[in-house]
């Protein structure tokens, strides 16, 4: 009878544990099958373009650049925000050219020359780098050649940190500000940047494209 008693325990142990085995690799199979699932609905969503903002995200995360949101940026008075950007306001945020390219831009009229303003965490930096605001700008003729110039606070109560671009031009260019690393807190996680044209009396401005990185 003890035998017998060992042998059904032994056959119920092996079953117990044939079981375990068998529900572990299920479970491996079936997570190996959603890994696979997910990597294709990525694929196939990325040529689609459904996940084409996330992508365009991940690549410059990975970059070490920070996308600026036009549809995030402010227009200015110098000491107050007046608004989002919008087609009604000084400067504009409006559409490159209707339905033919719908890609949004900021629009300087000629002789306009007010603030824009963003914010953008940095907290993922190189504190022990300088720090690019850069910008993809193009003149409306080839009469003016305004330079950009930059206001930069960190996060609450910094002092300002004033710098300024390269000339803007009548063929469409990056320009580059560069602000000091000595220039920026350490812990700092906000940065908020005011952009504010030079002169341009007969030419309008268009700006695009802004992102903020290490040196």
């Amino acid at each position: 009878m003890i035998l017998i008693g060992m042998i059904v325990l032994a056959v119920l142990l092996f079953g117990a544990l044939f079981g375990t085995v068998q529900k572990a690799m299920r479970w491996k199979l079936r997570r190996n099958r959603m890994r696979t699932v997910a990597s294709t609905k990525i694929a196939v969503n990325l040529e689609d373009n459904s996940y084409k903002d996330l992508w365009e995200l991940i690549q410059h995360i990975s970059s070490g650049e920070i996308p600026v949101n036009l549809a995030n940026v402010f227009e200015s008075d110098g000491s107050n925000i007046v608004g989002l950007l919008n087609k009604d306001t000084t400067p504009k945020l409006d559409m490159s050219n209707g339905d033919t390219d719908s890609h949004p831009e900021i629009i300087w009229a000629a002789s306009d020359s007010t603030a824009i303003l963003f914010t953008v965490f940095i907290g993922n930096l190189d504190e022990d780098k300088d720090i690019t605001i850069k910008f993809e700008a193009i003149m409306g003729g080839d009469t003016d050649t305004p330079t950009i110039a930059s206001d930069v606070y960190c996060d609450r109560g910094d002092t300002k940190v004033e710098d300024v671009s390269g000339e803007c031009g009548d063929a469409a260019a990056t320009g580059t500000i560069t602000v000091a690393h000595e220039d920026i807190p350490t812990g700092a996680r906000w940065l908020t940047v005011e952009l504010t044209p030079g002169a341009h009396t007969t030419d309008t401005l268009t700006m695009w494209d802004i992102r903020v990185a290490n040196a």
